[in-house]
């Protein structure tokens, strides 16, 4: 159904910028984990 690949994106889209906005709040998430263990 069109419909259901129209959701699909429309979802990607608001996750997407929900992640970027997440990135604003906490740099920290968007960095490697080994660089986390390196203190």
């Amino acid at each position: 159904m069109v419909d259901t690949e129209r959701l699909i994106m429309f979802l990607m889209v608001f996750h997407a910028a929900d992640t970027d906005r997440a990135n604003e709040i906490f740099p920290a998430e968007n960095e490697d984990e080994d660089t986390e263990a390196t203190v």
